[in-house]
């Protein structure tokens, strides 16, 4: 469980697969991290690897059939290492945030939020209004995407282990206090933002701009983790994209 990214800019795979492609990623995703488990897994089963039952959507499948529908896509294409948007990698158009996000990822975005909405310095300040007051990502995101947000959303109630469904580890979001704006900021509602649909080219930028200064932030405080590792790669691939979207159409689907 978790928030896929993936660049559809209309290659050659992209096009023969159609809506099966980012299924087919996600499996693949799930058959690597299988196989890294091979010798625990067919130790603890007493059965090969291949032969092994998992859970995929709502149903059951052996891992050999897993490995069996990723074939179409394990490796790539030879035009995946000149792609605009995979970065040199083999189906580098396509990256993960797995859920629930850690600690350390919800407890510094609200920091780079409360932070650079209260002081718009460099390198954060990204933009400025008609009065000349500077802007960040997360001033725009807070005024454009989390004014529209429910005030309360599923992250802010399911917290916990991925296997009771949970979005976040943190048993509580959260809350801060933004003086200049009046108002409480709470970590879920961040969160919430953060992983929204992205929709057009100007949102692209604004979430190329956001993730890269949450990761910024994060590294200018020491702060690293499995999920902020996910989110900088996430960030590569909303940057690559956003730039390849200049000359070509690139639509960033996003799956959360």
């Amino acid at each position: 469980m978790g928030c896929d990214y993936l660049a559809a800019i209309g290659c050659p795979l992209q096009q023969q697969l159609g809506d099966d492609f980012l299924p087919a990623v996600k499996l693949l995703g799930m058959a690597q991290h299988l196989e890294a488990q091979r010798a625990a897994l067919e130790r603890q089963s007493g059965k090969p690897l291949e032969s092994i039952a998992v859970r995929v959507g709502a149903t059951t499948a052996t891992v050999g059939e897993v490995r069996a529908k990723t074939a179409r896509v394990e490796g790539g294409i030879p035009a995946c290492p000149t792609c605009p948007v995979s970065g040199g990698e083999p189906l580098g158009c396509y990256r993960y945030v797995t859920y629930p996000v850690d600690v350390e990822l919800e407890e510094v975005a609200l920091e780079f939020f409360v932070e650079t909405i209260e002081r718009p310095t460099a390198p954060y300040a990204i933009a400025t209004d008609p009065t000349g007051r500077k802007l960040t990502a997360a001033a725009l995101v807070l005024d454009h995407v989390i004014a529209e947000l429910p005030a309360r959303s599923p992250w802010h109630d399911r917290r916990g282990p991925a296997s009771e469904g949970g979005l976040a580890t943190r048993k509580q979001p959260v809350v801060r206090e933004l003086p200049s704006r009046g108002r409480k900021l709470d970590s879920a509602s961040v969160l919430a933002a953060m992983f929204q649909p992205i929709d057009g080219d100007l949102a692209l930028q604004l979430y190329a701009y956001l993730f890269e200064g949450v990761v910024q932030f994060a590294v200018s405080r020491n702060v690293h983790s499995r999920s902020l590792a996910e989110v900088e790669q996430a960030a590569r691939l909303l940057r690559r994209a956003e730039r390849a979207a200049k000359a070509q159409p690139v639509a960033m689907v996003v799956d959360g």
